[in-house]
């Protein structure tokens, strides 16, 4: 059958929803004059055209990225640096599906930024990091 083409498939993704929805109501109605198995048949096909196709892993955390825009100035810029590349953890995985924070149950940027912040000091008194150039290795 034509249709299963995953070509076909692809390009009638690309149209806009109504276009898809007129022109797979034709098709169910032009086929089901032949032979009336084929609706049962074409019901996976046309639940895949009417799936909205998933952002890219880069464009979840682009999107993640501006809703911190809100909080960078509330914070340190290290500080958030830290946050974002912690929380989007997988994104330069190529087997991972999901970025850190798209696994949580609840993920509030809000109360997760002050959670952070809090440890943050908790964790970091005073503590001035060396860079590792700094150090001088005896040969």
């Amino acid at each position: 059958m034509a249709l299963m083409n995953p070509d076909i498939l692809n390009a009638v993704q690309k149209l806009p929803l109504e276009i898809r929805g007129q022109l797979l109501t034709i098709l169910l109605q032009r086929l089901n004059e032949d032979n009336p198995k084929v609706p049962e048949m074409l019901k996976p096909i046309v639940k895949r055209a009417f799936e909205k196709p998933r952002d890219t892993k880069l464009q979840r955390a682009e999107k993640f990225s501006r809703c911190l825009d809100i909080y960078r100035g509330e914070h340190n810029f290290a500080s958030m640096d830290r946050f974002e590349e912690y929380w989007t953890e997988g994104l330069n995985n190529p087997k991972a599906r999901k970025l850190r924070f798209e696994k949580q149950k609840t993920f509030d940027i809000k109360r997760r930024l002050a959670t952070w912040a809090k440890n943050d000091k908790k964790f970091n008194k005073g503590v001035a990091v060396k860079d590792f150039q700094d150090i001088d290795y005896e040969s």
